[in-house]
């Protein structure tokens, strides 16, 4: 394998680095032992020993797996493990599949929450499960930035997500396998806006206005009026009544789910009442896996900054407008900031919807 200059002192700085790190947990796990303790390398420890062992041939890294970030939701879990899978094929390396165990902000028991996401996701299909100890098996998820550095993509990252790219099919493939696809009649539209522990003030750069959310709504409404079409508009929002005044409108349903630190308390309601929404409009209460599950089979995606928005993107076969997050796919319809987008696109695009509809209805009403 070749490294450029610049690759080569990025890798003497990781090994420099990760080495003095590992120095520091062997001299802590010396003093462990001599009281009695249990001893423990975490997961960096142990990756600079698993690629010193590596590059003298003692024992080659073979297989990647991805037990997950403590703290992290299932949009983000979702696509970290897709990225792991992802950089295991396009490094020639095994992916051994771990369960969702510490997906973030549970609804009930941990262990119910994470497998809700694990079943719904059904990333797990047909990978080896890791049996492997810690030691005999890289976690992806919390060295994924020196793997790459070590495995030679750091000036390759477009090759790496051109391969992510084409992993998709895949993971769309999976979710499939236990989520049948549901056609509609009518043209649906799903908003996803980001509130909660988003907010203009929190993570502002996470954050899109309300008026920049309608700009976009409007534009593809009126395209579908201008045709004389039937559809459903839908919002989906950890947000309150407060965060979606604007957005209740006549003929929008707003649901809300709960997944963030923030969906159960004061971002909601600080009396921990539920909230209705202004113009008499009631949220519609929503599992955190159906709000999934409807942006996904949206004909219509209008996304949010969010791997919760990212990952339906990726698998929903519907029109996406998207703004700067993740890795955007081709055919997404990018929005400008004032919320405006290419319409003609959007109309091309449309028209193809239409068709793959029409034909999705007509197979499933044959004999």
């Amino acid at each position: 394998m070749k490294y450029s200059t610049e690759e080569r002192w990025l890798l003497l700085r990781f090994l420099a680095r990760a080495s003095f790190g590992y120095a520091r947990s062997s001299i802590k796990n010396c003093v462990k032992f001599l009281i009695g303790r249990k001893t423990y390398y975490n997961d960096h420890d142990l990756f600079f020993r698993q690629y010193v062992f590596h590059v003298t041939r003692i024992r080659r890294i073979t297989r990647i797996t991805c037990p997950g970030l403590i703290g992290e939701g299932p949009g983000s879990q979702a696509l970290m493990l897709m990225h792991a899978i992802s950089f295991a094929r396009a490094s020639g390396l095994d992916y051994v599949h771990t369960p969702f165990s510490c997906i973030a902000h549970a609804n009930g028991r941990e262990e119910e929450w994470s497998s809700v996401w694990e079943q719904l996701f059904n990333l797990g299909a047909g990978e080896v499960p890791c049996e492997a100890p810690r030691h005999k098996v890289v976690s992806y998820c919390h060295n994924f930035p020196d793997l790459e550095l070590c495995f030679g993509w750091h000036s390759r990252r477009d090759d790496l997500t051109a391969h992510f790219r084409a992993s998709l099919t895949d993971f769309r493939r999976k979710f499939y396998l236990v989520n049948p696809k549901r056609i509609t009649a009518e043209v649906t539209v799903a908003v996803h806006i980001r509130r909660g522990e988003v907010s203009a003030s929190r993570y502002n750069h996470l954050f899109t206005s309300t008026e920049t959310t309608l700009r976009t709504l409007a534009d593809a409404v009126s395209i579908l009026d201008a045709r004389g079409m039937k559809y459903k508009v839908s919002v989906y929002s950890e947000g309150n009544a407060v965060d979606l005044a604007e957005v209740a409108l006549p003929g929008v349903e707003l649901s809300r789910y709960r997944i963030g630190p923030y969906s159960a308390g004061n971002s909601i309601d600080p009396a921990g009442t539920t909230p209705s929404a202004p113009n008499g409009a009631a949220f519609i209460e929503i599992a955190g896996s159906r709000a999934m599950r409807e942006l996904i089979e949206a004909d219509v995606l209008i996304m949010a900054k969010s791997s919760f928005s990212y990952y339906a993107a990726y698998i929903s076969d519907g029109i996406k407008i998207f703004e700067p997050y993740a890795v955007p796919l081709d055919d997404w319809i990018l929005r400008s900031p004032d919320g405006s987008f290419d319409r003609a696109a959007f109309e091309r695009q449309l028209f193809l919807l239409l068709q793959a509809k029409a034909l999705a209805a007509s197979n499933t009403t044959d004999p």
